[in-house]
């Protein structure tokens, strides 16, 4: 088996389309911005108490920005907010942070377009750093705020190996064991880290993907954004039918498990070989409001010694869009277009996966016999979420939001 993957390894999550295409923004990001558009008001409600020092420049941090299709409407927001309270004289600067492989042209691009918050403000300074955030990634004391949407959950390396599964949640009791204890560590270094990076007073606001196995519907915030906030596909015409927390039902078919029920169905037909279905072990921890919570709670706590203290922290329902797409063209056209939810669903979470099942594949394997295997994969997968009702299918987003200061 592996013994390791690491953000800056084959294992971690890299971009396999053409760069500068923004397939991240036309895919995954369609399911991922729900988050942050729907978490601009709590954004914007806490950017006020940041103190803005005289003569310094504002950095905003914008950590695991992938091609910034997820956070290009709250930067715009956010600059708008700065500028009506300190003018057009307050310096901005963006930090925009991933991992060396990233899908950088395609950040460039989206900077570029008219649409972009650099065709309305002036001294406004993105700039882009390719150092992974397990590490510092600017001087101490640089930022006024850090964000980061839908990137924590990726660890910074995986040594637990897990025999029978690729994801730990269907993984042994001791290899969960081991697990928890490397995504426990992982998160209390990005605190520490950020806690750094922080001027005094400044903050970090984290949306991290969780896990439903903590949450109550009636603590869950649902939809507190005004509709001009909203990304497009919810307006207009194009309105997705929503649902909320209760309609999921209790029956949920987890993505994850088709994600292993499809990779062990290459190794039964003779696709893969026995050690390639168990070298894919994916390196990243949905983690539970506690869980998330628990480095500000824990007594001597090295990320309180670090000066970050936590402020608040709840968690979001999002629907999914496909889902609703889906429910939409059922309920108005009479139409079941199972193949379509499967299509764009797999399609999205194929961005994010691919990586993880493509490192698994022996190396004497040809660039053409890696790409066949990876396609049947999809396929194999498309089918079995095809075959499910929706509605039963776990696809929506349950994000943990924490809002913290650096002392």
């Amino acid at each position: 088996m592996t013994s390791s993957s690491r953000l800056d390894d084959k294992g971690s999550h890299l971009p396999f389309w053409k760069a500068g295409s923004g397939h991240y923004g036309d895919t995954l990001g369609k399911l991922s911005i729900g988050s942050s558009s729907l978490s601009e008001p709590l954004i914007l409600s806490f950017l006020d108490t940041i103190p803005v020092r005289k003569g310094q420049v504002f950095t905003i941090g914008d950590y695991g920005t992938n091609d910034g299709y997820c956070s290009m409407h709250v930067m715009s927001s956010i600059i708008s907010q700065l500028r009506k309270k300190h003018g057009e004289s307050l310096p901005i600067q963006i930090v925009y942070e991933d991992q060396e492989r990233n899908d950088f042209n395609s950040l460039f691009h989206r900077l570029s377009d008219e649409t972009s918050y650099m065709s309305k403000f002036s001294n406004v300074y993105p700039l882009a750093t390719n150092v992974n955030f397990y590490k510092q990634c600017v001087p101490d004391g640089t930022c006024d705020i850090i964000l980061s949407c839908n990137a924590t959950h990726w660890l910074e390396k995986l040594d637990t190996e897990f025999k029978d599964t690729c994801r730990n949640i269907f993984a042994s009791e001791e290899e969960q064991r081991r697990f928890n204890t490397e995504s426990d560590r992982d998160w209390t270094k990005f605190l520490r880290l950020r806690a750094r990076e922080l001027k005094p007073g400044g903050l970090l606001i984290v949306l991290h993907l969780g896990s439903s196995d903590e949450f109550q519907a009636s603590s869950i915030v649902r939809d507190a954004t005004p509709t001009s906030s909203r990304d497009s596909t919810l307006q207009g015409k194009d309105k997705l039918v929503e649902y909320t927390v209760s309609d999921i039902g209790t029956t949920e078919v987890d993505l994850m498990l088709d994600f292993d029920a499809a990779w062990k169905q290459l190794r039964e037909e003779g696709v893969i070989s026995q050690k390639e279905k168990e070298d894919c072990n994916m390196a990243f921890a949905f983690r539970t409001a506690t869980e998330l919570t628990s480095p500000f709670m824990e007594d001597n706590s090295p990320v309180q010694e670090a000066g970050l203290s936590l402020i608040q922290s709840d968690q979001l329902f999002r629907p999914c869009v496909f889902k609703s797409q889906w429910l939409k063209k059922l309920l108005e056209e009479g139409v079941d277009d199972r193949d379509s939810f499967a299509q764009n669903l797999v399609t999205a979470h194929r961005v994010w996966s691919q990586s993880s099942f493509a490192s698994s594949l022996s190396d004497m394997r040809s660039a053409e016999e890696r790409a066949a295997i990876l396609d049947k994969l999809y396929l194999t997968l498309m089918k079995r979420v095809a075959a499910r009702d929706p509605r039963s299918y776990k696809s929506d987003l349950i994000v943990g939001r924490l809002v913290a200061r650096k002392e």
